[in-house]
């Protein structure tokens, strides 16, 4: 154990531990989002993720000038010590140019139309409203539940490859 959390209060910020027993991707997203109702954009983050710049939030966040957007996640760059299985899957799933997607692009990409990352995202808390929320006891779902959801609302899903994030391992 690191001293992230004690670093945490000192800087002021609430801090909110859930023990590892109690964990689950999607239900820890959505107690997140209920211990935060008066705000209208939520990001989160994975532990083993780190921006890749220091403007990498503001970039993420700037996808929300567009009304349209429900939803956006950073580009994941692979670590310098991936290997190329793991570097392909990075750049393949993560591409160099934002996009926004519709279901109007499901002919065309597929599943992907709905892919958002876990890793580092933001959400407009209507559109998170709207779909019910994070489900709980999800491991994988997460990744595509809200995007595909957020779709039939006329919600946007975009991948602001500006934002960018570094897997720690």
């Amino acid at each position: 154990m690191d001293s992230t959390v004690e670093l945490a209060r000192e800087f002021g910020f609430t801090v909110c531990q859930v023990n590892h027993a109690q964990f689950d991707h999607g239900g820890t997203r959505q107690l997140g989002a209920e211990l935060l109702p008066n705000v209208d954009l939520l990001i989160y983050m994975t532990q083993d993720a780190v921006l890749a710049a220091s403007d990498a939030i503001e970039l993420l966040v700037s996808a929300f000038a567009d009304p349209k957007v429900g939803v956006a996640y950073g580009r994941q760059l692979p670590n310098l010590e991936a290997n190329p299985i793991e570097a392909h899957a990075r750049l393949f799933n993560y591409r160099e140019h934002s996009e926004i997607r519709t279901m109007q692009d499901a002919r065309s990409k597929g599943l992907r139309t709905a892919f958002n990352s876990n890793s580092f995202a933001c959400y407009r808390r209507p559109a998170l409203e709207q779909v019910g929320g994070f489900p709980k006891k999800d491991h994988f779902r997460r990744r595509y539940f809200c995007g595909s959801k957020d779709a039939p609302f006329g919600m946007e899903n975009c991948l602001c490859s500006r934002g960018q994030s570094l897997p720690l391992t």
